[in-house]
């Protein structure tokens, strides 16, 4: 038992200064692990498809197109479709997207976000079935014509 509350203290900590960080004002809006994993469980009946992306990243620069066009395609009762920055640097996440108008809603990763969530690369997008459970885990570019048959085949299940 004490085992357990020395690893689930720190991690607890970890995501209070993660909760507290989204609540500052002035600065972007941030997505700690549990808000992205209630966001999901919320969002049961309608597909999810989370992608994980960097100001930096010329893949995920090209993916946006896609993504909006996928955005564009499906109405909102059916998809849900969010942006989480992997960018460190929270200035540079603010400049680009002053730059750059998205048709969905984009977040900057919370501690630990990368971790939980196991990005390893980006761009990566990780899928949810209308059940809120995990269908497609992608690493790399993926077009507009994949992502939505992809979606069109967990809506229809």
């Amino acid at each position: 038992m004490r085992t357990r509350l020395v690893f689930f203290l720190p991690l607890a900590l970890l995501l209070l200064f993660c909760a507290t960080l989204a609540c500052a004002e002035g600065g972007p809006e941030f997505m700690d692990p549990i808000g992205l994993l209630k966001t999901i469980n919320n969002s049961r009946g309608r597909v999810v498809v989370v992608n994980f992306w960097a100001t930096w990243c010329g893949a995920c620069r090209i993916e946006f197109k896609e993504l909006a066009a996928v955005r564009r395609e499906f109405s909102e009762q059916d998809l849900l479709l969010i942006g989480v920055s992997m960018d460190e640097d929270p200035d540079a996440y603010k400049n680009f997207l002053e730059k750059r108008p998205f048709n969905y809603p984009v977040y900057l990763a919370g501690l630990s976000v990368g971790v939980l969530f196991q990005v390893e690369a980006i761009p990566k997008l990780m899928v949810y079935n209308k059940k809120g459970a995990l269908a497609v885990s992608h690493e790399g570019f993926l077009s507009s014509g994949k992502l939505s048959r992809i979606v069109n085949e967990l809506r229809a299940q």
